[in-house]
């Protein structure tokens, strides 16, 4: 098969796969804790992918910000295998960028599951107040 053939073909191929589905969501809030520090905050959907290779809390986005305060984010919410959405949240309070890196103080986090998803616009309050734990512990 020539060179121009093989091109066709694998061109014809990939073009027939169907486009991701996205749906956008803004969510606003707030972020409350009794520490300081940056703040990093985790989109994620609860379920993702199937049957044996189903797992939970994919992340969509994350933002960083600067302090416990109110934020707002647009998202491109993916809606292939991923159901349901959560925000995790953990401060950052020796500004190294790492959760709880063994030998450092406790770092403060918390989850909210967002029982209003799916809608355009969402409002949710995640209090940071439990320490080292990631969102699978929450």
């Amino acid at each position: 098969m020539n060179r121009i053939a093989a091109m066709a073909c694998a061109g014809m191929s990939f073009g027939c796969l169907d486009p991701d589905v996205l749906y956008e969501v803004e969510i606003c809030g707030t972020v409350t804790s009794a520490d300081v520090g940056p703040v990093e905050l985790w989109f994620l959907h609860n379920e993702w992918g199937n049957d044996s290779l189903e797992t939970h809390y994919m992340i969509i986005d994350t933002l960083w910000l600067d302090e416990a305060t109110t934020f707002s984010q647009v998202l491109q919410v993916p809606q292939g295998t991923g159901t349901g959405m959560s925000v995790y949240g953990w401060q950052d309070r020796n500004e190294d960028e790492e959760h709880c890196r063994p030998g450092t103080a406790p770092e403060l986090s918390g989850l909210v599951d967002v029982e209003d998803y799916p809608a355009h616009l969402v409002e949710i309050d995640v209090t940071l107040d439990t320490p080292c734990e990631g969102p699978e512990g929450l």
